[in-house]
C-alpha cells in the first residue's frame, strides 16, 4: 500500500503505525491538558467537564424559575400597603378639657423682640419640641405660636410673637405682625423681651424698649400706681440672648445698662437659646410668678397648633434656610393632601407657589439639588416629630399670587 505521502505500508506494518500515531497524540494531549489544569490551577480557574456545566445550568435555571413564580417582597409590602385613609367622619376632634389640678396654677407670657433674636428658639428649647419654625430670614413667625410648658402644678403658656420692627408703614404685611405682636403684650402676665446680645447697637431694640416704657407708664397711672413691682402689674423682664457668642463680655454690661436706663424690667437674664445655656434659671424664675388658675391645655401637649400647621412649619424652616433676600416673602405655602396609612405611616403633600418662573427654578436649583435638599431636610425632623414614616411631596406651581398673600 502507498499511502499519499508515497510510504509504502504493508497490512503487516499499519496496525503498530497506528498505535504508534494514536499513542505519540494521547501521550501529547495529556501532557498538554496536564500542563493546563496545572497553570489554571496555580491561577485559580477551574475547568469543569460539559456535563457538570450543563448541570450547573440546570440548575441555576430551575432556581431562577422558583424565584419569579414566588411574589416579590414589594408586592408583598404594595397589598398590605391600604392607601384608602381611614373614615374620621364619625370620631370627634375637640380637644379634651385638661385636668383639674388641686391648687393649679398658670402663667401668660409674651415673648417679643425684634427680628432674629432668638424669640421661637428659646420657646421651642423651653417646650423641648419644635413647635415655631426658625430661619435666618425676618418674619419667619408670621403668627402668634403658643408653646406649652407644664411642670408639677404649674403650667406656663408661652405666646411667640412675630418680630418687632420700627419703620414698618410701608409695609401693610409688617403692619400686621407689629400690631399682632403688642395686642400680646397687653394680654400676658409676663413679657419676656428677647434680646440679640451680639448686636448692642439694634435701633428696633431701642424702639420696643421705649414703647414698654411708655405702656408702663399709662397703666401706672391708670392703676394709680408708683412702682413697677405693685401687686397686679404686669412684669417686664429682660432676656440677653445669644451671650455665648459675644466675644467681649463687658459689652453686655453696656448693653443691659443702657436697655434699663428706664427701670422697667424687674429682672434680667443672660441665656443662650440654642445650647440651652442658662435655661432652666429662667423657667424656674417664671414658675414662681404662675398665678392660681385651672390649666389651659392637657400636660403632655406642647403647642395648641394642628399637625398640619406644625409639619408647614418645618417645611417653611428648611425652605427659608436655604434661599436669601426678597425671595421667601413671594412664596406662599399650602398643605394639600395629609394621608394616614393603616401600617402608621404618613403622606404630606406639600406645594410652593411663586409668582415667577426664574423663582421656581431657584426653589429647584440645579439638577433640583435645592428641593431635594429641602425634602431630606423637612422628611427627617417631621418623622422625629411624629414619630412614623412620612411619604413627603413636594411640588413648586408658578401662578398669579393674591397681593394680599405676599409679604
Amino acid at each position: 500500500m502507498i499511502n499519499r505521502l508515497g510510504l509504502c505500508v504493508n497490512s503487516k506494518s499499519i496496525t503498530p503505525l497506528l498505535k504508534y500515531i494514536s499513542g505519540g497524540c494521547n501521550s501529547y494531549y495529556n501532557s498538554s491538558n496536564s500542563r493546563s489544569m496545572t497553570i489554571m490551577k496555580k491561577y485559580g480557574i477551574h475547568s469543569n467537564p460539559i456535563e457538570q456545566q450543563i448541570q450547573n445550568i440546570e440548575k441555576q435555571s430551575e432556581r431562577i424559575k422558583k424565584e419569579r413564580e414566588q411574589p416579590l417582597k414589594y408586592k408583598r409590602v404594595v397589598q398590605s400597603f391600604d392607601i384608602t385613609p381611614p373614615d374620621y367622619s364619625s370620631v370627634d376632634f375637640s380637644l379634651m378639657p385638661p385636668p383639674k389640678i388641686t391648687d393649679s396654677k398658670l402663667l401668660n407670657v409674651a415673648v417679643i423682640g425684634a427680628p432674629n433674636a432668638g424669640k421661637s428658639t428659646l420657646v421651642n428649647t423651653i417646650v423641648g419640641e419644635k413647635v415655631c419654625a426658625v430661619s435666618h430670614i425676618e418674619h419667619t413667625t408670621r403668627d402668634t405660636i403658643l408653646g406649652v410648658f407644664t411642670r408639677d402644678d404649674t403650667q406656663i403658656i408661652f405666646n411667640d410673637t412675630p418680630g418687632i420692627i420700627k419703620n414698618f408703614s410701608k409695609k401693610s404685611k409688617v403692619r400686621e405682625f407689629v400690631n399682632m405682636a403688642w395686642r400680646i403684650v397687653t394680654e400676658a402676665d409676663v413679657v419676656l423681651l428677647v434680646v440679640d446680645a451680639t448686636n448692642n447697637n439694634a435701633p428696633d431694640t431701642q424702639y420696643i424698649v421705649n414703647q414698654l416704657e411708655q405702656q408702663m407708664l399709662e397703666m401706672l397711672k391708670e392703676m394709680k400706681l408708683d412702682t413697677v413691682n405693685s401687686q397686679g402689674n404686669k412684669e417686664f423682664i429682660l432676656v440677653l440672648n445669644k451671650v455665648d457668642v459675644v466675644k467681649q463680655k463687658s459689652a453686655l454690661l453696656d448693653l443691659i445698662s443702657k436697655l434699663n436706663e428706664g427701670n422697667i424690667f424687674s429682672d434680667t437674664f443672660i441665656i443662650s437659646a440654642t445650647n440651652n445655656v442658662r435655661i432652666e434659671n429662667l423657667v424656674n424664675y417664671l414658675m414662681t410668678k404662675a398665678k392660681p388658675g385651672e390649666w389651659q391645655f392637657e400636660p403632655d401637649l406642647k403647642t395648641d397648633q394642628t399637625d398640619i400647621f406644625r409639619a408647614s412649619e418645618v417645611i417653611k424652616e428648611k425652605l427659608y434656610g436655604k434661599l436669601r433676600l426678597e425671595l421667601p416673602y413671594h412664596v406662599v405655602q399650602n398643605t394639600i393632601g395629609w394621608t394616614p396609612f393603616k401600617d402608621g405611616s404618613l403622606r404630606i403633600d406639600h406645594e410652593f407657589i411663586v409668582p415667577k418662573d426664574s423663582h421656581k427654578s431657584i426653589i429647584l436649583g440645579h439638577q433640583g439639588k435645592v428641593i431635594k435638599s429641602i425634602y431630606l431636610e423637612s422628611k427627617k425632623e417631621l418623622e422625629k416629630i411624629f414619630n412614623t414614616k412620612v411619604h413627603l411631596f413636594l411640588t413648586v406651581k408658578c401662578k398669579k399670587i393674591p397681593e394680599n398673600s405676599v409679604y
